[in-house]
């Protein structure tokens, strides 16, 4: 990631050196930067909504463990 943001460093630099009025090309590394940044939150969102289901089926699993537990002791 910091290697991505010292090549967009140094394409910002050499574009003002160029003074060059088309931007495409830093457009371009923008735009791949933007792809970047969503995909990380998305695998990052999705990590903790998987942690989140992980915990709650835990939660769950301990749950009906201890009904039935419960259940064997007062002989039901």
């Amino acid at each position: 990631f910091a290697s991505c943001l010292a090549s967009l460093a140094f394409l910002v630099e050499n574009d003002k050196h160029n003074n060059s009025k088309d931007h495409s090309l830093l457009t371009t590394v923008l735009v791949v930067l933007l792809i970047y940044t969503s995909v990380l939150v998305f695998l990052v969102l999705g990590g903790y909504y998987g942690h989140l289901k992980r915990q709650n089926r835990t939660k769950m699993e301990y749950l009906v463990a201890y009904t039935q537990s419960t259940n064997t002791a007062s002989g039901v």
